[in-house]
């Protein structure tokens, strides 16, 4: 399902906003920011087809957890159709990123937005994830450091279950709207089972990094895949995206590619392109960046 918005890309963002502004404004004052290391472009790519599980004990937090890793994104607006389907239905990448993670059905990790910049252009659709902030205003308010972010490693922003007491400040301060809380124990049924793609297999290799099972009283939210990123694999959703508009890499080696193996030089396609950081003004430094929809 595309989420349509009737407003301008002005309203959507202002929607996005409110809820979380106030939280963020005050945190963002008291925390330095990080930096983003930046490398040159690589041209390794990794492979798009394979979807195998290593077994979870060798990917339980805290490891993997490489200082030479940056795991990042780029989306190339112009190319996400939003898969064309109807309102009932979900595109590949929310699909897959389901069956990864047995995600509820009230959670959304991947949303597309359908948005305007104004009455007279056309409109195009906006892929969000979690941002992977490097100063993120989750892990600033968090009380009990269940939001954490592997500074000293490869960045991932995570989340320890059990740690979390569910006061869902993290949701509040979230200016991206990424988060989510969990009202209900999750029930695998078989009719569960069959109408989302779960695989209950795989809550026993349950970890920060590799999030398959849900607590009640505990919030969740898109996890990069990490667990597919050290296997030398993509993340879910865009491994699922046919029309290779996610892209996927390591930022410390300036490159990220998709699902058609196509390879991008960050720092370049950001400079010829506009590519741009959503809400670059609240200050929390996402490692996914957008190359904004052509005008011609």
């Amino acid at each position: 399902m595309v989420v349509k918005l009737k407003e301008s890309r002005r309203s959507f963002i202002k929607m996005i906003m409110a809820g979380s502004i106030i939280a963020v404004g005050s945190i963002l004052s008291l925390n330095k920011l990080s930096i983003l290391n930046k490398g040159d472009a690589s041209s390794e790519n990794v492979d798009s087809t394979s979807q195998s599980i290593v077994p979870g004990d060798k990917f339980t937090y805290p490891n993997p957890n490489e200082s030479n890793k940056a795991w990042g994104m780029v989306i190339d607006l112009n190319k996400c159709t939003g898969c064309n389907v109807s309102e009932d239905e979900e595109p590949a990448c929310m699909e897959a990123c389901r069956k990864m993670h047995n995600v509820p059905p009230d959670q959304v990790w991947i949303k597309i937005f359908h948005v305007k910049d104004n009455p007279f252009t056309e409109g195009y659709n906006f892929p969000r994830v979690c941002m992977q902030c490097e100063n993120p205003p989750c892990r600033n308010i968090c009380p009990v450091t269940a939001a954490l972010r592997r500074d000293e490693g490869d960045g991932l922003v995570l989340i320890d279950h059990d740690r979390c007491i569910g006061c869902r400040l993290c949701i509040a301060a979230c200016p991206y709207e990424a988060r989510y809380f969990n009202w209900e124990d999750q029930i695998f049924s078989q009719e569960n089972i069959d109408k989302y793609g779960w695989n209950p297999d795989t809550v026993k290799y349950d970890s920060p990094m590799f999030v398959t099972r849900h607590q009640r009283g505990t919030t969740d939210k898109c996890d990069f895949c990490g667990h597919m990123a050290y296997q030398g694999l993509k993340p879910a959703c865009v491994s699922a995206c046919s029309e290779g508009s996610l892209y996927f890499g390591n930022l410390k080696e300036n490159a990220v590619t998709n699902s058609l193996k196509e390879t991008l030089d960050v720092k370049k396609v950001i400079s010829d392109r506009g590519g741009y950081r959503f809400k670059e003004e609240v200050g929390a430094k996402p490692r996914v960046y957008y190359i904004p929809k052509n005008k011609w």
